[in-house]
């Protein structure tokens, strides 16, 4: 097993439950409130955790009662703390999540000590021996971006979840191992509308033909593509949806978790698949992340729906 680190966000989640989610403007009564660890961050870290990866998490957190938290949490699940920074002046990072009863959502997120988080102090908690690297875009996109061409110089391998998506820089797509955005990601980075399968290759050649090595965009209840030097669709797996809020975190982090054990990156993104579906048949952020028997067992059903099929 490759050594892996995620370096991200971490956010408190207020999580507010409605029959659907109000429009602009608009007061609804809600069904339901819980309040959760989250961050697109860390739940890629916890995922990629559970599902045995051996994971550096790197992210900053407020000197608040949130960050205090964060850590007993991580301290519980087994996983290292020397990655966790504080700041001492910003709160932990703070996020509000509008579920309705069909599993859709909004979020709003404010990044408070997400955004104080250096390129610097992103590239020191890496340990040297770091194969893979997944980053994603809630702390200060400058810093991400330097902190990937410095880490990437070094021969670690990049992963970047372009989200919340911004634009990027010509000169960071040579050093992205693997982008993965979602249809509307790939969509506004590429300039190119998604609505099928087809159109998501489309736009991943366009973001290949910027320098990006492996693209993988993912279509929601549709599945992904997948395009390396071919490209293939892989179907979802179906699952009956609760909440979706952190299933593309829980995607990026069984990803990882499956390169870093030198799964074939078929394979890897159709457990990935699996590890996904799982985590919307339950509530919440990180405690909808499956662990690597749950994920085994599911994938084990249903690999013949999950056939690739060849795009051109």
């Amino acid at each position: 097993m490759k050594k892996i680190a995620i370096i991200g966000s971490y956010n408190q989640d207020l999580v507010f439950r409605a029959h659907r989610i109000p429009s602009e403007g608009e007061t609804v009564q809600g069904i339901g409130f819980f309040s959760n660890s989250g961050g697109k961050g860390s739940n890629q870290m916890i995922s990629a955790h559970l599902q045995g990866a051996d994971i550096t998490p790197v992210l900053k957190l407020g000197n608040d009662p949130y960050g205090q938290q964060a850590r007993a949490l991580y301290k519980r699940l087994g996983m290292p703390l020397a990655g966790l920074l504080q700041d001492p002046n910003e709160p932990t990072g703070m996020a509000g999540i509008f579920t309705g009863e069909n599993g859709g959502n909004s979020i709003v997120v404010t990044g408070g000590a997400n955004l104080t988080l250096t390129a610097d102090e992103m590239v020191d908690a890496v340990p040297q021996d770091t194969a893979l690297i997944g980053f994603q875009l809630e702390n200060n996109p400058q810093a991400v971006f330097e902190a990937i061409r410095r880490l990437h110089r070094q021969g670690a391998k990049i992963l970047l979840d372009p989200t919340p998506v911004t634009e990027l820089p010509d000169w960071l797509y040579p050093c992205l191992d693997y982008l993965k955005p979602n249809e509307h990601e790939a969509a506004q980075l590429a300039g190119y509308p998604i609505n099928n399968p087809q159109d998501a290759l489309a736009a991943a050649r366009i973001l290949q033909g910027k320098g990006a090595k492996t693209v993988i965009v993912t279509l929601g209840v549709l599945g992904s593509v997948l395009c390396t030097e071919e490209a293939v669709f892989i179907p979802a797996a179906k699952a009956d949806a609760v909440d979706t809020t952190a299933a593309g975190d829980i995607f990026c982090g069984a990803l990882l978790a499956q390169l870093a054990a030198d799964q074939p990156l078929i394979q890897a993104v159709q457990y990935a698949t699996c590890a996904s579906a799982l985590s919307v048949t339950k509530q919440g952020a990180w405690k909808s992340c499956p662990t690597a028997k749950q994920t085994q067992e599911f994938f084990a059903d249903r690999q013949e729906m999950l056939k690739p099929v060849p795009l051109q």
